[in-house]
């Protein structure tokens, strides 16, 4: 955000889990054109873990961020 400040818009993510908590996919949607952002965040957001599972199947999991 400091090397662009006029960046406004929305991201969200939809993210797939599996079992382990992992994340499998990440799908980014912006309202803002700033493909190292979106690039960014998704490269962060694929690091993320999430609870173990005993049983299912890949869930999915939407995040929206606002950048204002």
């Amino acid at each position: 955000r400091e090397a662009n400040p006029a960046l406004v818009g929305s991201i969200r993510l939809e993210l797939q889990i599996t079992l382990d908590g992992r994340v499998k996919r990440v799908q980014p949607y912006a309202t803002f054109d700033a493909p190292a952002v979106v690039d960014c965040i998704v490269k962060a957001a694929i690091l993320w873990a999430f609870p173990v599972r005993t049983s299912g199947d890949v869930i999915t999991v939407i995040a929206p961020y606002s950048l204002q």
